[in-house]
């Protein structure tokens, strides 16, 4: 098997587990399961405030490595950096 294949083939594992997987999992387990009259009772602000608190930090770590692996290559291979 040619090394980049399996390379993308576990790479495509790893964001399919921590996109539906890791989720389901930590649902389940952690009792998010409630009854339509338990949800009643449970703000919109917060999970709005959690949602784009979740949404910034992971703008953070995209933009992150946008510039880690993306970016200063491209510039170190043309002589700018």
């Amino acid at each position: 098997m040619n090394f980049w294949k399996g390379f993308n083939i576990f790479w495509i594992i790893f964001l399919l587990f921590f996109s539906i997987g890791l989720p389901l999992i930590l649902h389940y387990a952690g009792g998010h399961q409630l009854s339509d009259y338990e949800m009643i009772h449970t703000s919109a602000g917060e999970a709005f405030v959690l949602l784009g608190l979740g949404t910034v930090l992971w703008f953070i770590v995209f933009i992150y490595y946008i510039k880690q692996f993306l970016i200063n290559p491209l510039l170190k291979i043309n002589g700018i950096i």
